[in-house]
């Protein structure tokens, strides 16, 4: 093989590997909206996820709009529902 045609291969395959990984990064990136997406979708429609819901608020609400007691059914349909109590804890950091 003359160098021409190994440099000439060498480019093709540079390009090739350039090609597959914008194309994979954009398959990743693709992939990660339909995650997201999929879980607005769960939650939104509840009736046709099987997903939990809050379904109602009590109490008086904090500096924030949050309730002091939040109501959640398991499912769409469900007769019973679970009371979850604010505790004033933080989990995390501060946003950016």
């Amino acid at each position: 093989m003359t160098l021409n045609e190994k440099l000439k291969q060498r480019s093709q395959d540079l390009w090739t590997t350039k090609y597959e990984m914008e194309t994979n990064l954009l398959f990743k990136e693709a992939y990660e909206h339909i995650e997201k997406l999929e879980n607005i979708l769960r939650k939104v429609f509840p009736e046709q996820s099987g997903h939990y819901f809050i379904c109602g608020e009590l109490g008086n609400q904090d500096n924030n709009g949050l309730p002091d007691k939040i109501e959640i059914c398991p499912a769409y349909g469900c007769d019973w529902s679970q009371i979850y109590e604010r505790t004033d804890k933080t989990v995390g950091g501060m946003g950016s």
